[in-house]
């Protein structure tokens, strides 16, 4: 078996499939990643509440731009943030 990849999640309102989501990802040996920025919870209030049990389980809380950042970076440095750059600046 190769080895797996990573998964970005994210959505409309974090609730139980999201997390589920991510354990079973992580179970089968994926690095996942929830994306904080595309994913709202029910009440504002409730954000630390809601993405504390992802860091429980060692899944990322992440930005769109940290996730574009990172790609970047891993994919062949130099070339590929030139080319993210003018997305990061928006």
């Amino acid at each position: 078996m190769g080895k797996a990849g990573i998964v970005f999640l994210g959505g409309a309102l974090l609730k139980e499939d999201v997390l589920i989501a991510a354990l079973e990802g992580g179970a089968h040996g994926y690095d996942v990643r929830v994306l904080a920025d595309l994913s709202v919870p029910r009440r504002e209030g409730d954000r630390p509440l809601v993405f504390n049990p992802f860091a429980l389980h060692g899944v990322l809380t992440i930005t769109v731009r940290q996730a574009l950042l990172e790609w970047a970076v891993s994919c062949d440095g130099p070339v590929a943030i030139g080319k993210v750059r003018p997305l990061l600046s928006c």
